[in-house]
């Protein structure tokens, strides 16, 4: 374990938050994350003394260009900064140069390749962990069927879908006659974003099809996903349908309050009543479709309170951080792109609220909560699929891990052994 994975697990309990005993902090011997905390709370409370003194400590154990752990407080810092701009004496403490209306966080409009995303894939087992878990699911819900419908709602831009034709064209007993595949397009705005048009991704799923000796269609929707309905989905009787839901879904999250989410009391037969994230799912329950695999982030930044916020987004993002560390050199042109793509996911959980925040991640007990009162039930992993999620793993550098949760059916991707996401399968309850 390294020193930033040891500085983690430090406890942030003996941070006092009491407004009249801040300002008496001692910096010394404090954590980034303490700092962080402590910064917060005290934007939150308007004290500029202790936000100043905050910001300054924290500068010095910050650097874009230094450690993982430097590079992730840098990154938090900004956010800070940023939901700091709104108070009426920034200029006390920093340049405007360093401040932005926290409503116009903007995401990169970089664009990859099909070869660049290809790239970005094969660099870690984050996304190909998420296409093994849902192609196995899926699959052993098509064995013997004919005709496949999948609804694609994922930001994986097409790219789990040749393994997925490879197996079925190998399938014991021959192809399936056809194989619909309907994606949504990618309206949101977070990377990894792509360059090539989804028609293009269409025409080579279908060029890669025909090799295989399956017939194909592709369908776009260009529907934003808080509107759609069933009649959009052009739905036909004689499919079989499955549903890919992949690091989407939270985007729709209703934030919660103190505690608890709002949807703790709601009655999920009433779909007029749900936030938008529910309704979707109860949309999705309603289709009745034969699988639904789900792959999400497992952490919570659904809080209203923006304290809370970064309390727990750094205690999960700063595994990106980490994990590049091991891929490049610290001056390296791709790992400060993907370093800013992680910073602008922060400075929106952070500095945003209202539907200025996008990123409104849920933990797995979160999730598993939610799918059950939307009476979903999650379905056992055959151990062939835990095999090859673990051969995903096993390829690359040896901080990644899996755990295997026998008790709720999901198996989770691990950076020295902290969960960063997990994967399930879900089908309609009676």
């Amino acid at each position: 374990m390294n020193n930033f994975s040891q500085q983690r697990q430090l406890s942030i309990g003996s941070v006092t938050t009491e407004s009249s005993e801040m300002s008496n902090f001692v910096v010394e011997g404090m954590t980034p994350e303490q700092l962080l905390v402590i910064c917060a709370t005290a934007i939150k409370q308007n004290d500029s003394s202790v936000v100043e003194k905050a910001v300054s400590a924290l500068k010095k154990v910050s650097s874009i260009q230094g450690e993982p752990s430097e590079r992730a407080t840098a990154y938090f810092l900004k956010a800070l900064l940023l939901r700091r701009s709104s108070m009426p004496d920034v200029s006390n403490f920093t340049s405007s140069s360093e401040t932005t209306n926290s409503d116009e966080v903007q995401w990169t409009e970089r664009r990859y390749s099909l070869t660049e995303l290809t790239r970005l894939v094969d660099l870690t087992p984050y996304f190909r962990f998420g296409y093994t878990a849902s192609n196995g699911a899926l699959l052993e819900a098509f064995e013997g069927v004919e005709q496949i419908h999948i609804l694609d709602f994922s930001t994986t831009h097409g790219m789990q879908w040749p393994t997925f034709i490879e197996a079925l064209s190998d399938r014991e007993h021959g192809p399936p006659s056809s194989f619909r595949l309907t994606l949504l397009s990618s309206s949101v705005p977070f990377p990894p974003r792509l360059q090539t048009t989804y028609e293009e991704v269409g025409q080579r799923l279908s060029k890669y099809a025909r090799l295989r000796n399956i017939p194909f269609d592709f369908d776009v929707l260009s529907q934003p996903l808080a509107n759609l309905s069933s009649s959009d989905l052009r739905l036909r009787e004689e499919e079989v349908l499955g549903v890919n839901l992949s690091l989407r879904i939270h985007h729709l999250s209703e934030e919660s309050t103190d505690e608890s989410s709002p949807r703790e009391s709601q009655q999920y037969g009433a779909p007029q009543s749900l936030c938008p994230g529910d309704k979707f799912l109860y949309l999705i329950r309603c289709l009745n479709p034969t699988v639904v695999t789900l792959y999400e982030e497992d952490c919570d930044t659904s809080s209203s309170c923006f304290v809370k916020r970064v309390e727990q987004s750094y205690a999960y993002e700063w595994m990106p951080f980490d994990f590049l560390a091991t891929i490049w050199p610290s001056e390296n042109s791709e790992r400060q792109e993907h370093e800013k793509n992680v910073g602008k996911k922060i400075e929106n959980i952070v500095a945003c609220e209202g539907l200025n925040r996008l990123n409104r991640l849920e933990s797995k007990k979160q999730w598993l909560r939610r799918m059950n009162k939307l009476r979903f039930r999650i379905q056992p992993v055959r151990e062939d699929v835990k095999s090859q999620l673990q051969d995903v793993v096993d390829h690359h550098n040896t901080g990644w891990g899996m755990k295997n949760d026998e008790e709720t059916n999901t198996q989770s991707l691990l950076w020295k052994g902290n969960p960063l996401t997990f994967s399930s399968s879900w089908v309609p309850a009676p």
